[in-house]
């Protein structure tokens, strides 16, 4: 198996054997993220199966294409519980609001097409010591959002 290749939609892309997926950079809107693509399953065995970055690259042309729409989706979930936490000291924030305050830090897209898009906070410290991401299925929906205290 070549540990770096080169696909024409996928740009260039490393194997990183201790971590068991391919890295490599997905251009977006603001900027370039990094991109995981992580083989599941009987994948495993053949990470670099074709397979495999057809997966990636049905997730990669989603986000570019839908980027906002996707921040919009995982907004909805977060921007409740936010105005939950900080009903008693301002007022709601709206779903578009809290869009405008994330943005797409990185992805990581499994070879079984579910994705994750794991989010930064523009610099506004929302997530100052949290690491918060939606989860994605196969058909686009997002399934889950998650936000964990970073140890």
């Amino acid at each position: 198996m070549q540990h770096d290749i080169t696909l024409p939609q996928l740009g260039r892309l490393q194997w990183d054997e201790s971590a068991g997926h391919w890295r490599g950079e997905l251009g977006l809107q603001r900027a370039p993220v990094p991109l995981e693509i992580v083989p599941v399953g009987a994948h495993t065995a053949r990470p670099d199966a074709a397979e495999v970055f057809a997966a990636a690259l049905r997730t990669t042309d989603w986000v570019r294409a839908n980027e906002r729409q996707a921040l919009l989706m995982i907004a909805t979930p977060l921007s409740e519980s936010y105005n939950r936490q900080a009903a008693d000291d301002q007022e709601p924030v709206t779903v578009e609001q809290f869009a405008d305050w994330i943005e797409i830090a990185s992805v990581r897209a499994a070879s079984n097409g579910f994705f994750d898009l794991i989010l930064g906070d523009c610099g506004t410290n929302l997530f100052a010591g949290v690491t918060a991401l939606g989860n994605f299925d196969a058909e686009f929906r997002l399934t889950c959002t998650f936000v964990s205290k970073n140890e």
